[in-house]
Order: C-alpha cells, then sequence, then structure tokens
C-alpha cells in the first residue's frame, strides 16, 4: 500500500514520528508504525470512526 501525502502532512508525521522518538530515547520511529497503530484504532474505536468518516465526507465534497 502506498499513500500520496499533501506535503504539509507528509511533514506533520515525519515531526510526530522524529517528537515520538526523542520521547522514547530512540534513534527514529518508522512511519509505519504509526500507520498501523492508527488502523488499529480505528477498527476498535467508534468515536474515531466517526471523526474519519466527517473528514473523508469533506474530502470527497471538496
Amino acid at each position: 500500500m502506498s499513500a500520496d501525502l499533501a506535503p504539509q502532512d507528509y511533514r506533520a508525521l515525519l515531526a510526530y514520528c522524529a517528537a515520538m522518538a526523542e520521547d522514547l530515547g530512540k534513534a527514529k520511529v518508522a512511519h509505519v508504525l504509526v500507520i498501523r497503530a492508527l488502523v488499529a484504532e480505528l477498527n476498535t474505536n467508534p468515536e474515531l470512526q466517526e471523526t474519519i468518516r466527517k473528514a473523508v465526507v469533506a474530502q470527497m465534497s471538496d
């Protein structure tokens, strides 16, 4: 799977991973770990599901 991200979204993901790595005392946190965690949370969290649903509907109407 691959996804194209807007440059600002990709920079935000990089920054998030870098901050997490710093907090954990690691050299790096792989982006795929964050994406996997997001998908796992999406599968179990109805509130997040609704939030994502609204975001997707908004993107589709642009």
